[in-house]
């Protein structure tokens, strides 16, 4: 009986866990959409209507050699703070004051599926 209870027990702790990883990746690819998409484009790729009048093209953020040697914490500085904040372009905006942490994580979650 101890057993099935374990074996019940893990696999609602598993259930959730596949349960909230999709919540969040759903949660990025709504921010993206929503705030990112316009400089970075759908992909990621710098691309965005709204990068021809930006004084620097915004990052490519799909340049997987790039990207890899950037770690989470630094890709969710970047969202949070700003480029200026990091010493990269003024034109990529501060979010601190539209997004929780949560939502920077599943923002960078969703920015590393650019390269999977």
């Amino acid at each position: 009986m101890t057993r099935k209870i374990a074996l019940v027990a893990s696999l609602s702790v598993g259930l959730a866990l596949m349960l909230s990883t999709a919540a969040r990746a759903d949660e990025g690819e709504d921010l993206w959409l929503d705030y990112c998409v316009s400089c970075h484009g759908e992909t990621g790729q710098g691309n965005g209507p709204a990068a021809v009048s930006l004084k620097t093209k915004p990052a490519n953020l799909a340049d997987c050699e790039k990207m890899g040697k950037l770690s989470d914490e630094k890709i969710a500085n970047v969202i949070g703070e700003g480029g200026a904040a990091n010493d990269l372009s003024d034109d990529m905006a501060s979010f601190s004051d539209r997004f929780d942490s949560d939502q920077i994580d599943s923002l960078v979650e969703y920015i590393r599926g650019f390269c999977k």
